[in-house]
C-alpha cells in the first residue's frame, strides 16, 4: 500500500474562472512513511495570462515559453496516472491544503474527483502543533517538526511535495 502527497502550482485562485494548475509535483510514500519515488510535469495553461495571473507567475517562478511548451494537461494527468500505476495500491491521495489543490486538480484535468483523497496534511499538522485546525505554513509545519527542506526551488510544486510529504510522515 502506498500514499500520494501532491501540490500544484497554478496560475490564479480556484475562484477565477482563467486560472488553472500550470505545475504538479507529485511523492509516493510508503504506509510508513518512506519516500518511494517523485513525480513533476510542467502544465500548459489552458488560457492565455492576464492581469489576474501576475502574482502567481512572479511567486512560482515559473518561465512562461517553457509553459507555452509544456504539456497539454490531459497529457500531463494521464503521465502522473501512469506514475502512480508503477507503485503499491495507492490508498489515499493528500496534499498540504487539500481543500485547494484537489479543487484545481479536478478544475484543471478530468478525473481526479475519483482519487482516493484523504486528509489535510495542514489542518492535521495545525491541530498536532498549535492545538487547532485553522493552518500553519508548510515549512512552518517542517521547522517545528524536525523535519529538513529539500533540495530545490521553493513554491515550486516539486519542493512542496516533498516537503509535506516528509511532515505527514513526521504526523505519522
Amino acid at each position: 500500500m502506498s500514499v500520494v502527497v501532491l501540490d500544484v502550482e497554478t496560475s490564479g485562485f480556484v475562484g477565477v474562472p482563467k486560472s488553472s494548475v500550470l505545475e504538479v509535483g507529485a511523492v509516493c510514500l510508503s504506509d510508513d512513511g518512506y519516500e518511494l519515488s517523485q513525480f513533476s510535469s510542467l502544465v500548459r495553461p489552458t488560457n492565455p495570462f492576464g492581469k489576474w495571473s501576475e502574482g502567481a507567475m512572479r511567486v512560482h517562478q515559473l518561465p512562461q515559453d517553457r509553459l507555452m511548451r509544456a504539456p497539454e494537461p490531459q497529457t500531463a494527468w494521464a503521465a502522473m496516472l501512469w506514475w502512480m500505476s508503477l507503485h503499491p495500491p495507492v490508498t489515499q491521495v493528500l496534499a498540504y491544503n487539500v481543500t485547494f489543490d484537489q479543487a484545481m486538480m479536478c478544475k484543471t484535468f478530468d478525473g481526479p474527483e475519483h482519487l482516493p483523497w484523504g486528509p489535510c496534511i495542514m489542518r492535521a499538522a495545525s491541530e498536532r502543533l498549535l492545538g487547532h485546525r485553522k493552518g500553519i505554513k508548510l515549512e512552518e509545519a517542517a521547522g517545528q517538526l524536525g523535519v529538513p527542506c529539500p533540495e530545490g526551488d521553493r513554491h515550486r510544486a516539486l519542493f512542496d511535495a516533498v516537503l509535506a510529504g516528509r511532515v505527514w510522515a513526521a504526523l505519522l
